[in-house]
């Protein structure tokens, strides 16, 4: 039963997989009205997967565009008039393909 599954702790996400298929699942954070965050791919590539994000904040959209091996996750936050915060956080869920 233990080699079923296995629970791997990144930095930035975490790694779940169930009968070799790799679950990535975890949250950014981004500062300004407009930001990107790069999440680096380790032991893995995220080029062929299968990504869901969604951003935390009711103003605040998120694009996700797979660079090489890694993702690059943008946001904006379209607040309007008061942008002295900007940050935007994001969760996101990924499937792994190869």
């Amino acid at each position: 039963m233990e080699n079923l599954y296995k629970i791997e702790h990144k930095p930035d996400y975490d790694v779940l997989t169930i009968l070799n298929i790799k679950f990535v699942v975890g949250s950014l954070e981004t500062k300004g009205s407009t930001a990107s965050k790069t999440l680096i791919a380790n032991g893995f590539s995220f080029k062929n997967s299968i990504v869901m994000a969604t951003a935390k904040k009711d103003n605040c959209s998120v694009a996700v565009i797979h660079s090489g091996d890694n993702l690059d996750f943008s946001t904006l936050d379209a607040t309007s008039g008061n942008i002295q915060n900007g940050i935007c956080k994001v969760d996101f869920f990924i499937l792994l393909r190869n």
